[in-house]
């Protein structure tokens, strides 16, 4: 299992500190799996990063995306969506906001975690390897999927 991490260092509000923390996820997702690639990128990449990171990555035979605030960067939404395009099995981890998801519509597994912090990311390791069970309800109603 590969990993492909987006992040950005940017306050999204007054009160956010996350420009001073790295996600983690890859880390995390290395203590099950030791081979787990990373790649970082811009927070919003352009058409060209996309296609060589799309081409680098369609072998792949599963690519855990992580994004901050796709529906604002528009780099973040096509990089996913190509690896869905293309085929590439991909989950969606929508790392700060859960409006992430409204991004990749087509996605056919994501996750919101509202936390860039270690603790969130071996969150999200544990349950995806089955330690922890899958439990958080999202405190806000999104649009459905076709509206």
């Amino acid at each position: 299992m590969s990993q492909a991490r987006i992040i950005g260092r940017r306050v999204l509000t007054a009160a956010d500190t996350s420009s001073y923390v790295t996600p983690a996820l890859a880390a995390s997702i290395r203590r099950y799996h030791p081979r787990t690639e990373e790649f970082v990128i811009r927070m919003n990449p352009d058409e060209s990063e996309i296609r060589a990171l799309l081409q680098e990555l369609s072998g792949f035979p599963l690519v855990i995306a992580g994004t901050i605030n796709a529906r604002s960067h528009a780099g973040q939404a096509a990089l996913v969506n190509g690896l869905l395009g293309q085929g590439t099995p991909t989950i969606a981890v929508a790392l700060r906001l859960p409006y992430d998801v409204l991004a990749y519509k087509t996605a056919p597994t994501y996750l919101c975690t509202y936390s860039i912090l270690a603790p969130s990311m071996e969150a999200i390791a544990d349950a995806l390897w089955g330690h922890i069970p899958f439990r958080g309800q999202l405190p806000v109603e999104l649009p459905k999927f076709g509206e």
